[in-house]
């Protein structure tokens, strides 16, 4: 697929609204405006590759299409509106396989699918999962569907080669028997993040850390082959696993003291499981962390149960936090790990961690649609426009409240849906679907909270800390 003039065509039809709107702006009814700012933000956000987060807009616009000066002015672009949304699923799908939501992906291609069964790349990207799955087919059920809606020679070809792959696989059973061409394609396009290949041994993808010429490794960045040396070695050690150091024989990595290497060794974590149960179990309310004898602690002997583990835990998330740039501290202490957190800070931590976790880049100037936030931190101003384009704040009113604190059930919601987006909200309490895959991912381990008064609970900064850098650690290792 050609993205750019995929694009090009899938919104073209908008763009004279977008005129209109500067040009007479005052002649619109609010509903009017409020449509056309929703296309607005969604063509933002598929122009910058971001499909899932065009979405929501899209499907807010096509609310207001119901409203009667809405569909008189715009009636053509209301009347177009379903075809856009069934292909910014299709994008959607294939960004977030891209980016391995496996899931997800296959409930955007579904969604697709279902919004208009005639297109052909979402069968494409079905296929795609059905092959990881080895389900074979299934597979070849979804090329089927995509040669009858292939609409050039170059797609007919395509769906043919690969409803052939899937015969093959269903004949005789090889789960590993990929052609040459296939497996490029696959290698290139659609498993594996720049800088990875997909190892169909293992099933899994894999670095690529030792395919320079003889006698040189990639640097650190993994951006270079330079000259295979100690110090080298030295630097790569920690910019691949973290908390480490190369060993006194030039070939391993080792983990620094009291941390030990992930199950899919690729990454130094705190070996919490080695403190007593009565450490690993203490809350966040109960461990005193900011306290220059419990860093003191924890800096001598992490063994010591006078070390909560939780604390450990916590100042590898605020280094985390601080090489990210999500904060500039990276003591605890200056940190103000038990004080609250207002909308504005919060917008920073969470527009951070979105463009360090998922690569994205942000809106250098975005829109402003908000009366209250003149006085806001200007070093957080821009945060808190993306938060809102990103579509992780929503405001009320046209107003943000910049000052108000975050309570603990507004922020396990903005955090899960930078992971998940949308979840079901009609259920009561609202959160109750967030809060529930919070728990399910491990993210609230050892944070004091009460499931009946999460909305009414100011949550402090640590707890924010400890489930964003829990969540990293999810999503990485997915």
């Amino acid at each position: 697929m050609r993205r750019k003039s995929f694009l090009t065509l899938l919104f073209l039809g908008i763009f004279w609204i977008l005129n209109l709107w500067f040009t007479k702006a005052s002649d619109f009814t609010p509903n009017e405006s409020r449509f056309m700012e929703l296309l607005d933000l969604s063509l933002e956000k598929t122009e910058a590759n971001d499909s899932v987060w065009a979405l929501p807009y899209l499907l807010n616009a096509q609310s207001y299409c119901k409203k009667s000066d809405v569909y008189r002015t715009f009636k053509k672009i209301c009347d177009e509106l379903p075809s856009t949304i069934a292909k910014t699923y299709t994008l959607a799908c294939f960004e977030s396989y891209q980016n391995k939501k496996y899931s997800e992906a296959k409930e955007y291609c579904y969604q697709a699918i279902t919004l208009d069964n005639t297109q052909y790349t979402p069968f494409i990207s079905l296929w795609v999962m059905c092959l990881e799955e080895k389900d074979y087919w299934t597979a070849k059920s979804y090329f089927d569907a995509a040669y009858a809606n292939a609409t050039t020679k170059e797609q007919k070809d395509t769906a043919k080669k690969y409803v052939e792959e899937a015969h093959k696989h269903i004949s005789t059973g090889n789960d590993y028997g990929l052609s040459d061409e296939v497996l490029d394609i696959l290698n290139k396009s659609l498993f594996c993040e720049e800088g990875y290949v997909y190892d169909w041994k293992i099933d899994k993808c894999i670095t690529l850390w030792d395919d320079c010429s003889k006698g040189y490794i990639y640097n650190e960045l993994k951006n270079e082959c330079v000259p295979d040396t100690r110090e080298q070695r030295a630097r790569n050690c920690p910019a691949r696993y973290g908390k480490s150091s190369l060993s006194d024989n030039w070939e391993d990595c080792i983990c620094a003291d009291w941390y030990v290497f992930d199950e899919e060794a690729d990454r130094c974590l705190v070996n919490l499981n080695e403190k007593s149960l009565e450490s690993r179990i203490m809350n966040t309310h109960d461990a005193k962390c900011d306290t220059t004898q419990i860093i003191s602690n924890c800096s001598k002997d992490p063994s010591w149960d006078s070390c909560p583990a939780v604390c450990l835990e916590l100042y590898d998330a605020i280094n985390w936090m601080y090489d990210n740039e999500l904060t500039i501290y990276n003591d605890p202490i200056k940190f103000g790990i038990y004080n609250e957190i207002t909308r504005e800070q919060a917008s920073k931590f969470f527009v951070n961690f979105y463009k360090t976790v998922f690569n994205k880049t942000l809106i250098a100037n975005p829109q402003n649609p908000f009366k209250d936030i003149n006085n806001a931190d200007p070093t957080l101003y821009n945060y808190i426009l993306n938060a809102n384009a990103l579509g992780l704040f929503k405001g009320s009113n046209w107003k943000f409240m910049p000052f108000n604190h975050l309570t603990q059930a507004q922020a396990i919601a903005v955090i899960i849906r930078m992971a998940t987006w949308l979840l079901d909200e009609t259920q009561t309490p609202r959160y109750s679907n967030y809060v529930q895959r919070a728990q399910s991912m491990d993210l609230l381990d050892n944070i004091s909270y009460s499931y009946n008064t999460l909305d009414n609970e100011d949550i402090m900064r640590w707890d924010i800390a400890l489930i964003l850098y829990r969540l990293f650690d999810y999503l990485k290792n997915l």
